[in-house]
């Protein structure tokens, strides 16, 4: 997550430096030309239009609700208190995969047994 978000921070703030090269904008300067001013007026409108756009479609797109809240964290839950896969009901595998994206089957692994757990030393052949 870190990397993804710092990757995409870089590439954005070097996406608006060109944009700004190319408007004109003239580093330390008091006054900067219109082209410039005019170059961050549509940035600033753009941007902030795009994103208010991004965040509307994600809003209507993503499937978040009181119900399907519901669904999961009693799934979560369920889980946690040792209930078997195979037991999910077909409404809950596909409220699961749509709010995460992933297969059911790819989304929590198995509890591993306790023998699997203990220190083992490595064997040497």
């Amino acid at each position: 997550m870190t990397f993804s978000r710092k990757t995409t921070v870089a590439i954005a703030t070097f996406i608006v430096g060109v944009m700004l090269q190319e408007g004109g904008f003239v580093k330390g300067s008091q006054i900067q030309p219109e082209s410039a001013v005019n170059t961050i007026a549509i940035l600033l409108f753009v941007g902030t239009a795009g994103l208010l756009l991004i965040a509307l479609w994600q809003a209507v797109t993503f499937h978040l609700n009181k119900r399907t809240h519901k669904v999961f964290v009693d799934e979560v839950d369920r889980l946690k208190a040792h209930g078997s896969k195979q037991d999910v009901t077909p409404e809950t595998r596909r409220v699961v995969e749509d709010l995460t994206g992933y297969a059911y089957e790819n989304l929590w692994n198995e509890p591993q047994k306790a023998e699997s757990r203990l220190y083992r030393p490595a064997q040497v052949n």
